[in-house]
């Protein structure tokens, strides 16, 4: 992660990301069929259906 220099990045695993989590990027959500970068500023949130929620 670069956009604004080197950030400490927490790596999650999104199979264990439970519904109604938030955190605030930068972050690295991996699963086995892709990985999801999210920028520092970016919020996520997973909805109780699983989904990714990536607020800019």
């Amino acid at each position: 992660m670069v956009c604004s220099g080197w950030h400490d990045t927490p790596i999650y695993n999104r199979e264990f990301l439970p519904p109604k989590i938030k955190f605030k990027g930068p972050a690295v959500i991996e699963q086995l069929d892709t990985t999801t970068v999210v920028e520092p500023e970016n919020h996520v949130e997973v909805d109780k259906a699983g989904n990714l929620i990536i607020s800019l």
